[in-house]
């Protein structure tokens, strides 16, 4: 092949610059280029380029898109290079192109990243319960570590599973006319039924009052305190006292930010309580989402570098029990981003 015959078009320059990654590119490598895929093997291929090749360096454009075109021709005959300047554009790469005696200097922007889960670093004291005593009240902490839940019956008799990361304080004796326990966290509860007593669950910024029934209570970080009534009757109030509804079962609650409680009808009460029967169950829902929930489990960071995969949907299902290097294996198998798993850090490109 002559040069004079090579029509070096903006697509096949930023191609040379994915070829210069590779110190002997295979035909599957560039084959990936005329996948549906392309365009998120391309980004991939550049944040490797970024993390190995942190100097500047130049490439001899010719002789690469000799071997480039040679190479297109065996298995995809000259089609169309679509999608690299897509994926060029999430990459921060300076490299040098020479067009016979001029040289020519071009530069991409960096790659945006992002947190989806900021893992907690906090270290708590596991239960281990520990008392503390407020006014005459001894009072019992119950802190739950990431990748595990705990059940717990309470002084009255009431059961509660609490899921990973989550904080549940309450008396040694309920004494007095209502039983009140605070919750940080996600927890799910079998109150014992005592008419004269009130059973209150005190979640951030919301009251739960029941008598006896069954419902799941979730109330993380800045997350909007959320309560899902599985069977009786609940009735719900602001901290303040100033909002209040009653809830009946199949329905979700949470207050507004205007200080209002929105009810609404949970359609797929077993998704929303699945964590209590050992296994996470995520039904049409973003991977942003999910990912937010499966870095808070395992508490590790989750680090998005591929922004458009965010909103993709997804249908997932895994065991309570499950090692975070089998579900990123198995995430993947979903095909909507390429998951890594990285000095203890979920990374989506």
């Amino acid at each position: 092949m002559k040069d004079e015959n090579i029509n070096i078009s903006k697509d096949e320059k930023l191609a040379i610059l994915l070829m210069e990654s590779f110190d002997n590119p295979s035909d599957e490598a560039i084959a990936l280029l005329d996948n549906e895929g392309c365009a998120q093997a391309c980004k991939d291929l550049m944040d490797i380029e970024m993390a190995l090749n942190k100097e500047q360096h130049t490439v001899d454009p010719l002789s690469m898109l000799h071997e480039f075109h040679a190479r297109k021709r065996k298995s995809f005959a000259h089609r169309i290079l679509f999608a690299i300047s897509a994926a060029a554009a999430v990459a921060a790469v300076i490299f040098i192109l020479w067009d016979n005696t001029s040289q020519q200097t071009m530069s991409l922007p960096i790659a945006k990243s992002e947190y989806i889960y900021k893992a907690d670093n906090t270290i708590y004291e596991q239960l281990a319960e520990t008392k503390s005593h407020t006014g005459h009240k001894a009072m019992i902490r119950v802190f739950v570590p990431y990748g595990s839940t705990k059940t717990l019956r309470l002084p009255d008799g009431t059961e509660v599973m609490l899921n990973a990361g989550s904080r549940l304080s309450y008396p040694k004796h309920f004494d007095g006319e209502r039983r009140e326990v605070s919750l940080y966290g996600e927890a799910f509860f079998k109150v014992k039924k005592n008419a004269h007593r009130p059973f209150i669950v005190k979640s951030g910024s919301v009251n739960t009052t029941v008598l006896g029934t069954q419902f799941n209570v979730r109330h993380y970080g800045k997350e909007a305190p959320k309560v899902v009534l599985v069977e009786g009757r609940v009735m719900l109030s602001d901290s303040i006292g100033t909002n209040n509804v009653t809830m009946l079962p199949g329905q979700s609650a949470t207050l507004s930010q205007q200080g209002g409680f929105v009810l609404t009808e949970d359609k797929d009460i077993e998704r929303t309580i699945s964590w209590t029967n050992g296994y996470q169950y995520y039904d049409d829902i973003s991977l942003e989402n999910m990912l937010n929930e499966i870095g808070r489990w395992y508490n590790v960071d989750v680090v998005c570098k591929n922004q458009s995969a965010r909103k993709n949907r997804v249908h997932f299902y895994i065991s309570n029990n499950q090692s975070l290097e089998k579900t990123v294996e198995m995430i993947n198998k979903l095909n909507v981003a390429h998951i890594t798993l990285e000095n203890k850090q979920i990374i989506v490109r």
